[in-house]
């Protein structure tokens, strides 16, 4: 198993080709395989607080359309445009996850 040192370079990339591969743009996504790389990511890193039954913030990350829709906030991906993605924001600002934000190297 990768440590989170390794995942971490991982869980950024996923973040920011998560909205195109989501929709199934063939674009960047092709050289990312969701259920390999990202899902696994996800399930780790951010279903614990943003899935089905627990949706903090109003987000359920667990499936494409919930994802798609958002939480609290309003729409929090924003595909092919990582910047503009308040999920991103919220990673890039350590705000997510709380209890271990990215460090800048692994940003």
């Amino acid at each position: 198993m990768l440590s989170a040192v390794r995942r971490s370079p991982v869980l950024i990339m996923s973040l920011g080709l998560l909205a195109s591969s989501l929709t199934g743009s063939q674009s960047d996504a092709d050289s990312v395989d969701f259920d390999r790389q990202i899902a696994p990511l996800l399930a780790e890193r951010c279903l614990s607080c943003h899935d089905a039954r627990e949706k903090k913030g109003g987000l359920d990350l667990s499936r494409r359309k919930t994802a798609f829709d958002g939480g609290d906030s309003g729409v929090v991906l924003q595909p092919g445009k990582l910047d503009d993605s308040f999920l991103w924001q919220r990673v890039s600002d350590d705000e997510m996850p709380p209890k271990h934000p990215l460090s800048a190297d692994e940003k």
